[in-house]
């Protein structure tokens, strides 16, 4: 497996699990990573299902400042590992197809998890203290951004640091706090606009769920993040 050939905007993690050489050996697990790079010479002599992922690096990136290069294989998988793999076999036995905003919802909890597992691994160098910071951020507000009374303060509280400092963070990005709490909203809002099932809500119960605190600031933001209106996007 190449993912600079093809899959050169993913990051994949594959979860192996093997029966042994012999069939009374016990089971084997592995963790298999690669952020970008080849796979190569990975045999095994025994039966063996594999469960994996492919996560965008863009998003991935957003999260943890530098993805690993190269590809890596362990054979001591750990709690987080086993977490993402019990997520993604949840969500391939998804019946029936996820919805458009459950897709949306997977793919950040998918993210969020590589991210973790790789942080878990890997580790963050001290330089990218202030980096790291703002993408610890981010995850917190991708996961609270429906709560309509997120704040900046809230945000600096629950990664430990002060309002100030996370301010700076986000400065030294060119974005701020309260630009990425709305851009998360948006994003939650155009999934709920663009898929049939949730045609019946009208734009307030949208703004509502997204965390917006009138169908106002929903459209003002979505015409900001997406150049359209909510009705554009429910017609598209």
């Amino acid at each position: 497996m190449d993912t600079r050939s093809s899959y050169p905007e993913h990051a994949a993690f594959l979860f192996i699990t093997t029966e042994g050489e012999r069939r009374s050996a016990a089971e084997r697990s592995y963790v298999l990573q690669a952020p970008h790079g080849a796979v190569t010479r990975l045999r095994y002599r025994s039966r063996w299902a594999a469960t994996g992922a492919l996560i965008h690096r863009l998003p991935l990136e957003s999260f943890i400042p530098h993805v690993p290069e190269g590809a890596v294989v362990y054979s001591d998988p750990r709690r987080l590992e086993r977490s993402m793999v019990d997520l993604i076999r949840g969500i391939l036995d998804t019946a029936p197809a996820p919805s458009s905003f459950e897709q949306y919802a997977f793919a950040q909890l998918l993210t969020e998890m590589g991210a973790a597992v790789l942080l878990d691994r890997h580790g963050l160098p001290p330089s990218d203290a202030r980096e790291g910071v703002r993408r610890a951020a981010m995850a917190f507000i991708a996961h609270q951004s429906g709560d309509p009374g997120l704040a900046p303060l809230d945000v600096a509280r629950h990664v430990r640091v002060s309002l100030r400092t996370l301010q700076a963070a986000f400065s030294a990005a060119d974005t701020s706090i309260a630009a990425e709490i709305r851009r998360q909203r948006a994003r939650c809002a155009h999934a709920l606009l663009t898929e049939a099932r949730y045609a019946p809500l009208s734009f307030d119960e949208v703004a509502a769920r997204a965390g917006f605190g009138s169908a106002m600031t929903l459209r003002r933001a979505l015409r900001e993040e997406y150049g359209a209106t909510p009705r554009t996007l429910r017609r598209r």
